[in-house]
C-alpha cells in the first residue's frame, strides 16, 4: 500500500495544489513552484502551513559502533513524513485521528539496523508541541504489538517523549534511547531553497536529480500490502 500511495501522491495531491497555483499566478507561479516545491509531503496536505520542516541527522557512527559486538549492520535510513504516518496508522486500524494527528508533524528521521535475524530499530520524530508529541505516542503504542507481530523487530517498539520529541526504539536499543537523543542534530528549514543551500541536510551531498530515494522500509508489513 505504501507503494501504491507514494506513487499516486504526486497526481491526486500535487494536482490540484498545481492547478490552484496557476489559477492565481500563471505560467510565472508554476516556474516559481517548481523551483522552489514543497518540502514536505505535509505541506502538500496543508498548503497553508509555513512552519518550519525539521530534518534530523540520527547518531549512526555510535549506533554501529554499540551495536557491533552482535553483529548488526546499519540499514535503511530515511524519513517516513506524514503520507507514511498516514499509511501506517491506516494500515494497522489505529483510532486515532489521523489527518488531525499529521498536522502537529514537524519532521523525523527513521533507522533500520540488521541484527542477522532480527531487526532493531529507531525513529525520532519531532512535532509542533509536547501535545502533539504525545498524541503519536498514545497512537503508536496502540499498534506496538501488532507491528511487532507482523515484522522481525526484536520486540514491540517503545515511545519515548520528550518535550517535542517522540522516540521510537525496539527493546534492543533502550538502553541508548538518552544517548540517541543526545547525539542527533536537527535543522529547520522554512523553504526548499533554505534546505538545498545547505547542501540537503542530512543528505549531503545534495541528490542528483532522478535518483529515487529508498522507500520507507520501516515497517516491512506496511509495505507488503
Amino acid at each position: 500500500r505504501l507503494l501504491r500511495e507514494s506513487l499516486i501522491f504526486p497526481y491526486a495531491e500535487g494536482t490540484p495544489l498545481t492547478a490552484a497555483r496557476f489559477a492565481r499566478d500563471g505560467v510565472a507561479g508554476l516556474d516559481a513552484a517548481l523551483r522552489d516545491p514543497p518540502l514536505s509531503t505535509a505541506r502538500v496536505f496543508a498548503p497553508k502551513d509555513d512552519d518550519p520542516v525539521e530534518f534530523v541527522r540520527l547518531p549512526q557512527a555510535l549506533l554501529a559502533e554499540q551495536l557491533a559486538p552482535r553483529g548488526c549492520a546499519l540499514g535503511d535510513d530515511n524519513v517516513a513524513g506524514a503520507l507514511t504516518l498516514q499509511v501506517l496508522f491506516d494500515s494497522y486500524g489505529s483510532s486515532a485521528d489521523v489527518a488531525s494527528l499529521i498536522r502537529g508533524w514537524s519532521g523525523d528521521r527513521f533507522l533500520q539496523i540488521d541484527c542477522v535475524e532480527i531487526w532493531e530499530l529507531v525513529w525520532l520524530t519531532r512535532w509542533d508541541s509536547h501535545a502533539d508529541a504525545s498524541r503519536f505516542a498514545s497512537a503508536y503504542r496502540e499498534i506496538a504489538d501488532a507491528i511487532a507481530a507482523s515484522a522481525k523487530l526484536s520486540g514491540a517498539p517503545e515511545v519515548i517523549v520528550r518535550d517535542r520529541t517522540a522516540r521510537v526504539v525496539t527493546p534492543g536499543l533502550r538502553a541508548l534511547a538518552d544517548a540517541i537523543l543526545a547525539d542527533s542534530e536537527i535543522r529547520a528549514y522554512a523553504r526548499y531553497a533554505d534546505w538545498r543551500r545547505d547542501d540537503c541536510f542530512p543528505e549531503s551531498p545534495c541528490p542528483v536529480a532522478g535518483e529515487s530515494w529508498a522507500i520507507l522500509p520501516l515497517l516491512a508489513p506496511v509495505a507488503q500490502l
